[in-house]
């Protein structure tokens, strides 16, 4: 059997069992997630702004729901900045079936402004001398995987060298 087959029928191989038994190769990542924020009701109605956060994926299954850690938080509110270490609550992302759903996070000072602990994707905030309550939504960041940064170059030096072998084959 020559290289080039014996290469196909180990390829096959692989490729086959990993469909089968439902393997998906996996990569332990910090991955980042953003929000947009809206207040509703109260007398900060109307206001809007964005964040982030991030968790550890290697901690996650895939299977029922899960309650990671969130490793960073970060937004901005009448000029001030909230970010994990601030954190009086919460700082947890709550993943089902491998899929995020929502964040528990809860402030208290300068003012009180929690996420998701009146269920997925609320607010709630007080002090100030007001208090109301807001949604927001969570949005996939678009972070290039390493096997896209990395693997094509790789894929293609290879190649490269399989039809360079291929051709010195077939001159012998």
């Amino acid at each position: 059997m020559g290289i080039i087959k014996k290469f196909l029928a180990i390829t096959a191989s692989i490729t086959l069992s990993y469909v089968i038994t439902g393997v998906r190769p996996t990569q332990a990542a910090i991955v980042t997630y953003g929000f947009d924020a809206s207040l509703n009701t109260g007398a900060l109605q109307g206001t809007k702004f964005p964040g982030t956060f991030s968790y550890d994926n290697s901690e996650q299954t895939g299977i029922g729901q899960e309650f990671i850690s969130l490793k960073t938080l970060d937004f901005s509110l009448l000029g001030t900045t909230f970010t994990k270490a601030d954190l009086s609550q919460g700082g947890q992302v709550i993943i089902n079936n491998g899929n995020v759903e929502d964040f528990t996070a809860a402030f208290f000072s300068p003012f009180n402004i929690a996420f998701g602990f009146g269920g997925p994707g609320i607010i709630g905030y007080s002090g100030l001398g007001t208090s109301g309550e807001g949604v927001y939504t969570i949005r996939a960041e678009t972070v290039p995987e390493p096997t896209d940064i990395y693997g094509a170059p790789i894929a293609l030096g290879f190649g490269w060298l399989m039809k360079r072998k291929l051709k010195a084959l077939k001159a012998d």
